[in-house]
């Protein structure tokens, strides 16, 4: 039965270690082979999104450098 990671995400207040958290727990996700894993929240909400006032943060491009890095190494 798979698990899936229906919530993620940290509200820290440093950008560059919130990006590097998120980074290593999408790592940690695909090493344990869960097959879905969702971020909190892709615009500000109380800290956790990805954006925040409509910019990308460093979060953002830690989350879609990881992600396509993680999808490249996946079998189809």
């Amino acid at each position: 039965l798979p698990i899936w990671i229906t919530e993620f995400g940290w509200d820290l207040p440093d950008q560059h270690e919130r990006a590097l958290w998120l980074s290593d727990m999408m790592v940690g996700i695909a090493r344990a082979g869960v097959p879905v894993a969702c971020h909190f929240c892709f615009h500000d909400y109380a800290g956790f999104g990805l954006l925040k006032e409509g910019a990308a943060t460093e979060s953002y491009a830690a989350f879609f450098r990881r992600s396509r890095e993680l999808t490249a190494a996946t079998p189809a």
